[in-house]
C-alpha cells in the first residue's frame, strides 16, 4: 500500500511523460562505457545526487554481500520527456526459502542486517527543483511500472530512506531516525564556522587542540591516492570501536575494506586519521561528492579519551573540507546528540515507500512464505534446544 497515487494529473498524461527501462544483468551494469557515463552523472553539478548511487560504492556493497550470486539486478533507468534522467540501482533478492520465496526489490545497500545506506534516492540529472527534484509524475508513473511486472519480476518494493526532496507531495511511512546536516558555504570560513558551535563545546576543543599542536603532538593526516594499504591496515581498529560502540549493528564482514577499496582511488572515499604523540587515535570514514562531506563511520582509542579524538577530528576534517571548497557537512543517518554540536540544526526526515504485488502468483508464494518461516524457527528452537542440553 502506498500514498503515490495522491499524485496529482491527468493520468494519461502522466504516463505519456515518462518511460522506463531496466538493466537486468551484471554484465550490462558494469559495461565500462555504462559505468562511465553512470559516475559522469553522479558528479554533474546539476544532478542531484547522494554518493549511495555512485558505482563505486555499489560496487563496494555487492562485493561485502557476496557478490552478484546473492542479488539479481533491476537497475532502472526512466526519462522524462522534457529531458530529466533517473537512475536507479535497485536490486532483487534471489529468491529462495531465506526470504520466503518472495521476489523483494530494494534499492542497493540493503541487506539481512540492513539497510547500510543512510539515504535511497535515485540519481536525478537535472534536479528540477531544490524542494521537488523529480519531475511531475513520476512517483505515479513508477507505480504504475511496477504493478506492470505484478508477480513476475517483484512480489514486493520496499525503498526504506527517501529524502523529503525526493518525494515531493509523496507522503511516506516516517522512519525512526533522520539525519543532520550543515550549509557551510553559509559561513565566511571555517572560523565563522567553528564560532556559531556551541560555545562548551567549541571552547573545550580549542583549549585541547591549541596545547597539542603549540607542543607538536596533534596532527591529522588524510590518506592520498597512494596510501590505500595504509588506510586498510588500520579498518579493523574502526571495526572494533564501532562494535563496542554500537552494539547489536554489526556490518557484514569485511565491509568497510570493500567499502574502501572501492571508492578510495577516485576520491569519493576518504579515509582520515588523528595522531597524538605520534600514536593513531581516531579514525574516520568520510565520502566526498560534488563538495559535500558524508561521515561514514568513525572511532577513536578510549585510552586517549581525556584529549578527546573524536571531536578534535572531526574540527580539523571540517576545517580541511571547507579549505577546499566544501559547502555541506552531513552526519549522515542517526539522532546521536554529539552530531548536532558540529550542525546548525537543519535535518533531513526520511520516510518509507512500501509496493506490494497485487498478483495472484504473489498471494501464493507469500502463503508459502509464511510456512517456510514457521518451519525455519522451529527449526532454530530445536537447535537452541539440543545446544541448551549439551
Amino acid at each position: 500500500m502506498s500514498a503515490i497515487g495522491k499524485q496529482a494529473g491527468p493520468p494519461g498524461a502522466v504516463g505519456q511523460a515518462w518511460s522506463f527501462d531496466w538493466l537486468r544483468s551484471w554484465d550490462e551494469v558494469w559495461d565500462p562505457q555504462h559505468v562511465a557515463r553512470w559516475r559522469a552523472m553522479c558528479e554533474e553539478p546539476r544532478a542531484y545526487a547522494t554518493p549511495f548511487v555512485h558505482p563505486d560504492l555499489v560496487r563496494g556493497w555487492l562485493a561485502a554481500m557476496g557478490g552478484p550470486e546473492t542479488f539479481d539486478p533491476f537497475f532502472l533507468r526512466a526519462r522524462h520527456v522534457g529531458g530529466q534522467e533517473v537512475f536507479w540501482p535497485l536490486v532483487r533478492y534471489r529468491p529462495g526459502w531465506r526470504n520466503g520465496l518472495l521476489r523483494r526489490l530494494v534499492p542497493a545497500g540493503d541487506g539481512p542486517g540492513g539497510p547500510y545506506f543512510s539515504y535511497n534516492d535515485p540519481l536525478v540529472m537535472p534536479a528540477a527543483d531544490p524542494d521537488a527534484v523529480l519531475g511531475h509524475g513520476f512517483w505515479a508513473a513508477f507505480e504504475r511500472e511496477l504493478h506492470a511486472h505484478d508477480g513476475t519480476w517483484f512480489d514486493s518494493c520496499v525503498l526504506h530512506r527517501l529524502r523529503r526532496e525526493c518525494l515531493g507531495e509523496v507522503v511516506g511511512a516516517p522512519v525512526a531516525q533522520g539525519s543532520t546536516y550543515v550549509r557551510l558555504d553559509a559561513y565566511a570560513d571555517f572560523e565563522a564556522y567553528a564560532a556559531a558551535r556551541p560555545k562548551a563545546m567549541a571552547s573545550q576543543v580549542r583549549r585541547k587542540l591549541g596545547k597539542l599542536e603549540a607542543e607538536g603532538r596533534c596532527t591529522l593526516h588524510v590518506h592520498g591516492p597512494e596510501e590505500l594499504e595504509a588506510a586498510l591496515a588500520w579498518l579493523p581498529l574502526l571495526a572494533a570501536g564501532q562494535r563496542t560502540r554500537y552494539p547489536g549493528s554489526e556490518l557484514p564482514s569485511g565491509y568497510f575494506e570493500n567499502i574502501v577499496r572501492a571508492g578510495f582511488d577516485s576520491g569519493l572515499v576518504r579515509c582520515s586519521v588523528l595522531r597524538i604523540d605520534g600514536k593513531a587515535t581516531s579514525w574516520r570514514i568520510d565520502y566526498l561528492l560534488n563538495q559535500a562531506l558524508h561521515l561514514a563511520a568513525c572511532s577513536f582509542d578510549m585510552a586517549y579519551s581525556k584529549h578527546s579524538p573524536g571531536q578534535l577530528h572531526t574540527w580539523l576534517i571540517i576545517k580541511w573540507h571547507i579549505e577546499r571548497g566544501g559547502t555541506i557537512y552531513d552526519a549522515l543517518i542517526g539522532d546521536q546528540a554529539y552530531k548536532y554540536d558540529w550542525t546548525d540544526g537543519a535535518e533531513h526526515r526520511l520516510q518509507k515507500l512500501h509496493f506490494d504485488s497485487r498478483a495472484p502468483a504473489t498471494l501464493f508464494r507469500r502463503q508459502a512464505g509464511r510456512g517456510l518461516g514457521q518451519v525455519r524457527l522451529l527449526g532454530e528452537r530445536v537447535v537452541a534446544a539440543v545446544a541448551r542440553q549439551d
